[in-house]
């Protein structure tokens, strides 16, 4: 027997010893490590077999209620929810599975909320320097979900205005810019002052307040958007949107999505735990 022939027997034999190793490795409570010749590879066969050794999967949607359906027709024992009220989403595990006995973690189902297409146009012209056609165009684009308003009075109260009065005082503004100079001589001195004013001058008073009526993700309730409108004292008019408490208004839409996930998966059977933040395994 040649020296070729040997070598061939003994990696034969180490192959039987190292899945017998593995084997071992799988069947007890050892620590799941071995040691394996530089030249030797695990292939899987699950490929070859007819089934799979066990499911997993990556379900991914945007519906609140495809979401909870999923949910229901998996087995939520060893699962566990990971809310991102920032990103509006959330992660369900369904093999997390407990500290004694960790799961895989790559069965999952994933919703992330769909921002709708005013909540988008909305905020794609908040806080930027706008012109007169820009503000008036958007607001014709939107008036179906648009009312407008003055100034608040001393009791807080705002009149309504007219959207078509809205949009006509938004295109006729101009900027009146004046200059005075003041002269003052006297017998042992004498003073000069100059002032600039400017003024924004209207056929009719631009409203101070737009109001937007939406959907801002699918799934969440209609919510009213209060919208400051400022003028920019500039030799051509601009204009400012600015979105009055948009923070506040983006923790109560977290809020509420935290609200529907918990009581969509506290129905089902057992109900699937929940946690704000995210999670990585």
């Amino acid at each position: 027997m040649d020296g070729s022939a040997i070598k061939e027997l003994q990696i034969a034999d180490q192959i039987t010893k190292a899945n017998s190793a593995l084997s071992d490795r799988f069947t007890s409570n050892q620590p799941r490590v071995v040691a394996l010749h530089k030249d030797f590879g695990i292939e899987n066969l699950e490929k070859f077999e007819p089934h799979r050794s066990r499911f997993r999967g990556k379900f991914a949607t945007a519906e609140p209620d495809a979401f909870a359906s999923y949910a229901q027709n998996k087995s939520a024992n060893y699962a566990g929810c990971f809310i991102s009220a920032q990103n509006m989403s959330a992660q369900l595990i369904f093999n997390l599975g407990t500290n004694e006995q960790p799961g895989h973690c790559d069965d999952t189902a994933r919703l992330s909320l769909e921002m709708t297409a005013p909540y988008k146009a909305l905020l794609s012209i908040a806080d930027k320097r706008l012109s007169q056609k820009e503000v008036a165009e958007f607001i014709e684009d939107w008036r179906q979900l648009m009312s407008a308003s003055s100034e608040e009075d001393m009791d807080g109260n705002k009149t309504a205005i007219p959207l078509a009065k809205a949009i006509h005082a938004i295109r006729k503004i101009t900027i009146e810019q004046k200059a005075t100079t003041e002269s003052e001589s006297r017998n042992f001195g004498a003073t000069n002052s100059s002032m600039d004013s400017i003024d924004v001058k209207s056929q009719d008073m631009p409203p101070a307040y737009l109001h937007f009526t939406c959907e801002p993700y699918r799934g969440l309730a209609e919510r009213a958007f209060n919208i400051r409108l400022s003028v920019i004292t500039d030799r051509q008019p601009a204009l400012t949107l600015r979105i009055v408490r948009h923070e506040t208004e983006q923790e109560e839409m977290a809020k509420e999505f935290e609200a529907i996930i918990n009581k969509k998966l506290g129905e089902i059977e057992p109900a699937i735990k929940t946690f704000i933040g995210d999670f990585a395994a």
